[in-house]
């Protein structure tokens, strides 16, 4: 009925996680408000974060730039995991920690262009036979 792979549904998961975050930090919802001012981190910075998030949510949501997404949201989860675990936040760093699990079969979702159909053209003639 439905033709979705693991890898597929990777990527989407992940997409959708940094839609989310990065419209929360843009918008600044008031819990992710209160937590940035109490590790003392700027507005600007977690706008800015915010807007990288969307960024790479977009990314990884375009299969030709997809593998680019995937760059920017490895370091950008693995940053977020050391920044959580610094802070004694082990609870909130589980939902990096599985985007940063999720990210591997993502790869896998990555079109490749060694593997689309090649069709060879027809062969020319100089003269025609048929004369």
């Amino acid at each position: 009925m439905f033709d979705i792979s693991l890898p597929i549904v990777a990527t989407w998961l992940s997409a959708t996680v940094f839609a989310a975050v990065g419209a929360m930090n843009l918008t600044g919802v008031r819990a992710a408000r209160r937590l940035f001012e109490r590790l003392d981190i700027p507005t600007v910075t977690y706008r800015i974060i915010g807007a990288i998030d969307l960024i790479t949510a977009l990314l990884l949501a375009d299969p030709n730039m997809r593998a680019w997404g995937i760059v920017l949201a490895a370091p950008i989860a693995f940053g977020a995991v050391v920044f959580l675990l610094e802070h004694r936040l082990y609870a909130c760093a589980t939902v990096p920690t599985l985007i940063l699990v999720a990210l591997v079969p993502a790869m896998l979702a990555v079109p490749r262009d060694d593997l689309r159909p090649h069709y060879a053209n027809p062969p020319v003639t100089l003269h025609d036979s048929r004369r």
